[in-house]
């Protein structure tokens, strides 16, 4: 059997056979910067993770995660002038 990987742009849907096409790609698309888009990236899988830490256990310690990384979201978006919601349109 054989394996094939496949990353698809989160954002028009394209399909591409590797990660640094889409990752290239996803950048020109948004007409960003490839800095602003790592940010973008580590922001939102750090909103994720506390999401997903949260739903497991709610606690003062999760619930802080989760409003930490909500407000990095924010702050990511009034700074840049981007929506994040714009960019997820997966």
């Amino acid at each position: 059997m054989r394996r094939i990987i496949r990353f698809q742009c989160e954002l028009c849907g394209k399909i591409f056979d590797s990660e640094s096409e889409c990752h290239t790609h996803g950048i020109a698309e948004l007409g960003t910067t490839e800095e602003l888009y790592k940010e973008y990236r580590e922001i939102r899988t750090r909103v994720a993770s506390a999401s997903s830490s949260l739903s497991l256990s709610s606690n003062d310690k999760t619930r802080s995660e989760f409003d930490s990384a909500c407000e990095a979201e924010v702050e990511f978006e009034l700074r840049t002038g981007i929506p994040i919601e714009d960019w997820r349109k997966i």
